[in-house]
């Protein structure tokens, strides 16, 4: 619930007008992470839900990471490198503070990221991000030994607001 309300507030503070777009993210994350001295490559995945606003961009998400599944709030700054008539090309700078699920005591995660987003024109309400990132859970260090992690992130938008 307090994600929620931090959500709120974060995208009232960012809001001074209408929404440019607003999308659903589904997104794959290949993640590279130590189990006990071993490299894992494993799968994760999340959903998400963003509001862009000119350059700027607020999110909630929901995703599986190796130590379970979070909530997390997004903030990213988005910069346009490339545009034509049929393709767009930028890049994106993401910060994000997620609350682990399923853990009995009050902990967070921190993490980053660093995306490149491709729009075709073709597709007015559709385009895809890819990029890396990198998470930690300090609190999960007690516990596991899979409390931090990099990931490779492939997203696949739906504008629901153009």
């Amino acid at each position: 619930m307090r994600f929620v309300i931090a959500f709120v507030v974060v995208f009232a503070c960012s809001v001074n007008g209408i929404a440019q777009r607003l999308t659903i993210d589904l997104e794959s994350f290949p993640t590279l992470t130590q189990d006990y001295g071993k490299s894992i490559i494993a799968p994760y995945s999340g959903i998400g839900l963003t509001y862009f606003y000119d350059k700027y961009a607020t999110g909630l998400n929901y995703r599986s990471v190796p130590w379970g599944s979070e909530v997390s709030v997004s903030q990213a700054f988005n910069i346009p490198f490339y545009q034509s008539e049929k393709i767009a090309v930028g890049s994106s700078s993401q910060v994000y503070v997620g609350v682990p699920l399923y853990y009995n005591k009050f902990s967070t995660s921190l993490g980053a990221s660093s995306r490149v987003t491709l729009k075709f024109e073709k597709f007015q309400r559709i385009f895809i991000s890819g990029g890396l990132g990198y998470h930690i859970s300090p609190s999960y260090r007690s516990i596991s030994s899979k409390y931090q992690f990099v990931e490779g992130i492939l997203a696949f938008h739906i504008a629901l607001l153009k």
